[in-house]
């Protein structure tokens, strides 16, 4: 959705609870560009997702490293399926 369509969201939820846009002192979401948009459009703080920031920052320091964690996973994956494969065959339905 664009910032104009959630604006129209925003408006019609605010009317169905009878509120007003004025009266909103912050908004609390992640760092999406559209709630940037939204923020500087009704002149209200945007407060960004701490969490949100902090999986950004982890991803960008992993990312140098995700070739060997998708290798990891997937070997991860393929044991899982092994472990199963045994436990079915202990109880003869393999």
């Amino acid at each position: 959705m664009t910032a104009a369509e959630y604006m129209g969201f925003l408006d019609m939820v605010l009317d169905h609870y009878k509120l007003d846009i004025a009266n909103m002192v912050v908004i609390v979401a992640d760092n999406m560009e559209t709630n940037k948009a939204i923020s500087r459009r009704i002149s209200v703080p945007l407060n960004g997702c701490a969490a949100h920031r902090f999986n950004l920052a982890a991803r960008k320091w992993l990312e140098p490293l995700m070739h060997f964690i998708k290798k990891v996973s997937a070997l991860m994956k393929k044991l899982n399926a092994v472990k199963r494969i045994a436990k079915l065959k202990l109880h003869g339905c393999y």
